[in-house]
């Protein structure tokens, strides 16, 4: 079977169910747009960056690729400090480091394994070089695909099957309560296969921002990404600027039906980074095959305010997988795409 997935056209189409709307945006709305050079920094001890997260003046840089898969790094001068987090599944290592997420306390940061299905905390302040915690994912937990702090003993994480797209889940892996529900019209129930083709065809990057109380999902394989208010529940869907069709199958792969993405479709958005300021976004808007041609995955961030209205187009100097910014000193730190990675620095 083969399904198309329309998206909306028109600057904003109210949907029928209630607390989800969508808008739509190109190019020309973007309120300022921007050229922005960068300077960019090698670190041989990182073999191959994969992701940036900036905190409390310091970026940790993971790797898939090192035999330490965590480095710190001075922001200022851009010197590397010290390296943590040992590859390995024993109970001061961490495997594949996928996501990492600043935690909500001053001195430490955490990194989520998607792999490994657990949570590790790391301290920032000193050259301890174990986890100095770890949440393993088990019960209903086991089935999340992110984890971030959204308060004081309390995990939100989005959900490979079930009735939402997130689920806050308390330290022990009790469900509390569930967010974004895939079905609005007041009847929470859904099939747990269904589930679990919408879950798979909206995956992407996850940003938390509780301070605003707001989650985005940005989904990587179309140009759209949801605005879930964490108070209200309400979603506002954001579609732009290729509004592309969604194009996959499903088929039976012998346990349970799969979906599988047209490979024709432009990937959508890499990463979403939240502050104060608003939503940051790394746009591709390139197909697999294109990226593999050109070399180039992202040259394009988005910024967003929490409403949805899009507000700058920052137009890079070269290509960025994944980022992290620094709103106080107006810094854009970005792991490079490119035959030799490494930091890049922006300043806007």
């Amino acid at each position: 079977m083969i399904f198309l997935v329309f998206l909306s056209c028109g600057k904003e189409t109210q949907n029928q169910q209630k607390g989800y709307h969508e808008v739509d945006f190109g190019f020309e709305d973007f309120k300022e747009a921007a050229e922005l050079k960068s300077k960019k920094y090698l670190f041989k001890e990182i073999l191959v960056p994969h992701h940036v997260l900036y905190k409390s003046g310091k970026l940790i840089v993971s790797s898939l690729s090192s035999s330490e898969q965590l480095f710190i790094i001075d922001a200022e001068t851009m010197k590397l400090e010290s390296s943590k987090g040992k590859s390995g599944q024993g109970p001061d290592e961490i495997f594949e480091p996928w996501r990492m997420d600043k935690g909500l306390n001053d001195s430490t940061f955490w990194v989520y394994s998607i792999s490994g299905k657990e949570f590790s905390e790391f301290s920032l302040s000193d050259d301890s070089y174990s986890p100095q915690k770890k949440i393993k994912q088990s019960g209903d937990f086991f089935q999340s695909l992110s984890m971030n702090w959204l308060e004081k003993d309390q995990i939100i994480a989005y959900q490979n099957v079930g009735p939402s797209r997130f689920s806050v889940f308390d330290l022990s892996g009790k469900r509390i309560r569930n967010i974004g529900y895939w079905n609005t019209t007041g009847d929470s129930s859904i099939l747990e296969n269904e589930s679990f083709i919408l879950s798979t065809i909206n995956q992407g990057s996850v940003g938390v921002f509780p301070d605003a109380n707001y989650v985005v999902l940005a989904q990587v394989s179309t140009d759209s990404f949801e605005i879930i208010d964490l108070k209200t529940q309400e979603i506002t869907k954001v579609i732009g600027p290729m509004k592309q069709e969604l194009k996959y199958s499903v088929e039976f792969d012998g346990k349970q039906n799969f979906p599988y993405l047209n490979p024709n479709m432009k990937n959508g958005y890499n990463q979403v980074f939240m502050d104060k300021n608003g939503i940051f976004l790394v746009y591709m808007g390139r197909s697999d095959e294109e990226i593999s041609k050109s070399g180039i995955m992202s040259k394009d961030i988005f910024v967003f305010d929490f409403n949805g209205v899009p507000l700058i187009h920052y137009k890079l100097d070269r290509s960025i997988k994944a980022l992290s910014v620094d709103s106080d000193s107006r810094r854009i730190y970005g792991v490079t795409f490119e035959k030799e990675p490494g930091i890049a620095v922006f300043e806007y």
